[in-house]
């Protein structure tokens, strides 16, 4: 059985187009490495993918993505420094948010100002990021 977050993110490409090349980055020599990287015909760009089970009640409590290994922020900060763009997307039950950038993803965003951002939404996101259309 496949965990939530890859769910979360097979959910979300299965929404994309043909034509928008994606791939599950796995490399056992390479710690932190992005879990998704998309390609398409305007731009490349690599995500690491989380999922959230529960949101906090309170509003402003800080949600900060969770690593599973040290080596994931630092890998996504020194890509980020070199020009790469990368985003961390967590999704929830309720709808997922978009981090843009190392400040982002390591202050964390305020429960009021998750964006709960849909599946559809996720999906039409990186088209635009990634595609002319």
């Amino acid at each position: 059985m496949a965990k939530p977050e890859t769910n979360y993110r097979l959910s979300i490409e299965k929404r994309l187009p043909k034509e928008l090349h994606h791939e599950k980055m796995a490399n056992p020599w390479t710690g932190g490495c992005a879990d998704s990287w998309y390609d398409g015909n305007k731009a490349d760009i690599w995500v690491e993918w989380k999922w959230r089970a529960v949101l906090p009640k309170r509003p402003n409590t800080i949600i900060i993505p969770k690593w599973s290994s040290a080596l994931q922020p630092d890998w996504l900060r020194d890509r980020y420094k070199n020009g790469r763009r990368v985003f961390v997307i967590v999704g929830s039950p309720t709808g997922g948010h978009i981090f843009f950038d190392p400040k982002g993803w390591e202050l964390g965003v305020a429960t009021k100002l998750w964006a709960n951002l849909s599946r559809d939404y996720v999906a039409q996101w990186i088209v635009k990021a990634t595609m002319r259309l």
